[in-house]
């Protein structure tokens, strides 16, 4: 019988979390994570920074990525100004929060204007894209329909899209994502997946 002298490697998986920090969920996912020892990447708004400054500080203790998700969460396609301005905002908290410079961005909904991401990346910034969405942000969804649909998307090189913000009665239950955490992480392992930050992938793709 024939034997690869080789060892397959595990493919690569990332998880991240939009529209944050959350003072009730945000902790919450953290220590799941932290149970499995997965880094993940955070990609926050400003306007919740400036309420949640200590959660964004443990974010980064915690070896997890912190990236600049705009102030507002504005819809970025058209305004450019506006954009680079949201943008500059939440980046000069996270300096002054963090003591250093997080150069990661995604626009929300990860769409934008081309030529503001052209700008940005002229400016030092890595884009963050995803190619996995959980649909967490449905009203009524439950942890088994978000494990079963980064289940059904995730390949080699995925970037899992996940919100720990953006809690409103108009969107889902966020402890949904928390419950959905260790779902995951095991039925990813199991088919082989190994957990990295996206800063091990996105490199490959900007």
């Amino acid at each position: 019988m024939l034997t690869s002298s080789k060892a397959e490697k595990p493919k690569r998986v990332a998880l991240s979390f939009d529209d944050g920090p959350n003072p009730t969920i945000t902790p919450r996912v953290l220590e799941a994570l932290g149970r499995y020892g997965i880094k993940a990447a955070f990609f926050v708004c400003g306007a919740n920074v400036k309420r949640c400054p200590c959660i964004v500080k443990l974010i980064d203790k915690e070896g997890h990525i912190v990236g600049n998700h705009t102030y507002s969460h504005s819809f970025l396609l058209t305004l450019t100004g506006l954009a680079l301005g949201e943008t500059l905002k939440t980046q000069e908290m996270l300096r002054d929060i963090l003591g250093k410079d997080m150069r990661f961005f995604r626009p929300p909904w990860g769409i934008s204007n081309p030529f503001f991401i052209r700008r940005l990346k002229r400016m030092g910034f890595r884009i963050v894209p995803f190619d996995v969405i959980a649909y967490d942000w449905k009203k009524g969804v439950k942890a088994e329909d978000i494990v079963m649909r980064v289940k059904r998307y995730v390949k080699e090189g995925s970037i899992v899209l996940l919100h720990d913000g953006d809690e409103t009665k108009e969107h889902a239950d966020r402890m949904e994502v928390v419950k959905a955490i260790p779902g995951i992480v095991e039925s990813l392992r199991a088919l082989g997946y190994e957990f990295v930050r996206v800063d091990e992938i996105v490199g490959e793709r900007t």
